[in-house]
């Protein structure tokens, strides 16, 4: 909300990131209206995203979830992470790098986005891609362990076991069976 009213003030604003730039003086009834749009719309992105992230999830769901998000900025993120998903020491520094962000900025626009952490959002997409190669059978809990980038199987199966509440030999054993 803003006396600036010139067209590159407006301009300027919006590309700094902005959601939308009032101009005074100004009609309370549209600006609650602006404010309720853009709550109600955070909140869309955020289950989408949430969803998206859900390890719970199908792999078409989170498929079509990707595709149809309407912000690029967590499928970019997600896939960088999978870019970089068998590197034990890919963190938030080096995302935040890939990003062209700062880390306070990247943590910002994730927990408002997507409503978690930057290492939730990397374990997550992690520990999803280890449940996707478990249930292909063709791997050892070990090898997915290094396959999604951890070399302590006890953190790993620590990590598993709080997305999918069971252990990745017991999930791959029940993958077998269905």
């Amino acid at each position: 909300l803003t006396a600036k009213a010139e067209d590159e003030d407006i301009v300027r604003g919006l590309e700094m990131g902005a959601d939308d730039y009032m101009l005074k003086p100004f009609t309370p009834s549209i600006l609650q209206a602006k404010i309720r749009s853009l709550i109600g719309n955070r909140a869309v992105l955020k289950q989408t995203y949430t969803k998206l992230l859900s390890l719970l999830g199908t792999d078409d769901e989170i498929s079509k979830d990707k595709e149809s998000a309407k912000d690029v900025f967590i499928s970019t993120l997600v896939n960088i992470i999978e870019e970089n998903i068998s590197e034990p020491d890919f963190n938030v520094t080096k995302l935040a790098s890939s990003m062209n962000m700062s880390q306070p900025t990247l943590y910002r626009k994730v927990k408002q986005v997507a409503n978690c952490t930057i290492i939730e959002l990397i374990t997550g997409v992690r520990i999803r891609r280890a449940g996707m190669l478990l249930r292909q059978n063709r791997y050892s809990v070990q090898e997915v362990a290094e396959m999604v980038g951890y070399n302590d199987i006890s953190t790993f199966r620590k990590r598993f076991v709080e997305i999918f509440g069971t252990t990745p030999s017991i999930y791959a054993a029940s993958a077998k069976e269905q």
